[in-house]
């Protein structure tokens, strides 16, 4: 099956970047991957091939996220299907009860935790 990014709830040009790191065809005659492509029908979705391992996309993904400075969206994986990524908003995503950690993309299912963790990051 294969695995799927939602890019729909983003910025132009938060998808611009992401189309360029994907080495994914657009518009403006990027040049693109054969293993990956934006769907015709779905323009807000990016399809790479079987052979990807969606845990590390995620991580390439929050690696971007990180080189950019995006603090606004994170990178989440539906529950039910592993392979599909989805990039919300950190507010909408915090309402449910996960937390990601700013400076490494890390999840935690609370705040306390992720407080705790940002201690390797400050080094108190």
């Amino acid at each position: 099956m294969p695995l799927t990014i939602n890019i729909a709830k983003l910025p132009s040009g938060l998808k611009r970047i992401l189309l360029k790191e994907f080495n994914i065809q657009h518009k403006d005659g990027d040049k693109a991957n054969s293993e990956s492509k934006i769907t015709e029908n779905e323009p807000h979705i990016i399809t790479l091939g079987d052979n990807e391992n969606a845990e590390k996309v995620k991580r390439k993904l929050k690696d971007i996220f990180i080189k950019n400075r995006v603090r606004d969206f994170v990178v989440t994986s539906d529950k039910n299907d592993k392979s599909d990524i989805t990039l919300l908003e950190r507010n909408h995503v915090e309402k449910s009860g996960i937390y990601h950690c700013i400076h490494c993309g890390m999840e935690f299912e609370s705040e306390a935790q992720l407080s705790v963790h940002h201690r390797i990051h400050y080094a108190l």
